[in-house]
């Protein structure tokens, strides 16, 4: 686009000279820099810009796209988590069932075998205190387990709200290099309009110096 407007800058400009006849000399190409230094055109200095400009918005925009993906990965490693922990609390219910079955049973051997001697009895309590025992370490085991779920899952909660602190700094930064387009777009049609003054006050300047270039917008 830049380069169709180049060209369609300079043939207009080339009609312009060969109407108002030969007495100027045109130069071919971009204005030569003075002897002391290379000066830039008001074309050249846009497009840095706007290189520049677009640099720092593709890295903002790539920065996004991490954290974007971050959150992501948190919340399906939360919701993860959140289904385990309704999973083990399950298994827990279900253990607690268990032992209560076998506290029942208990109780209804000791009545039914109270007669049968003491030995026996001593015997059906040791091996009822023994699954009671395997039960409870199972238990406490699965109880640990979803402490340290849960611990796992308020670190999470904490990324994902420095994750939020993060957007929000991005948008931020973002939102600054916009308002700086604004205000380069403000300043360089400041620029143009003064330029095109001081050109219709010089009638022997050379129109192939002047160069249109786009606004950052357009």
């Amino acid at each position: 686009m830049e380069g169709n407007l180049g060209k369609e800058d300079s043939n207009s400009t080339k009609d312009r000279q060969e109407k108002k006849g030969s007495g100027h000399k045109r130069r071919r190409g971009s204005a030569q820099p003075s002897p002391s230094g290379v000066k830039k055109t008001k074309k050249e200095i846009d497009r840095d810009y706007r290189e520049k400009r677009k640099g720092e918005m593709n890295e903002l925009k790539k920065e996004n796209k991490i954290l974007q993906e971050s959150k992501w990965r948190f919340l399906g490693q939360m919701d993860q988590m959140k289904m385990e922990l309704r999973e083990r609390g399950e298994e827990i219910i279900s253990l607690r069932i268990k032992l209560d079955r076998h506290d029942n049973s208990l109780r209804e051997l000791e009545e039914k075998l109270t007669a049968s001697g003491e030995e026996k009895m001593t015997a059906l309590k040791e091996e009822h205190a023994q699954e009671k025992l395997e039960l409870n370490t199972h238990m406490n085991a699965i109880l640990e387990q979803n402490t340290e779920m849960k611990a796992m899952l308020e670190r999470k909660n904490v990324e994902c709200a420095q994750y939020a602190q993060e957007k929000l700094e991005l948008n931020t930064r973002m939102n600054a290099i916009l308002e700086q387009h604004r205000e380069m777009k403000a300043m360089l049609e400041r620029k143009n309009v003064e330029y095109a003054q001081n050109n219709s006050m010089e009638t022997h300047n050379n129109y192939s110096d002047y160069v249109y270039f786009p606004s950052f917008y357009d």
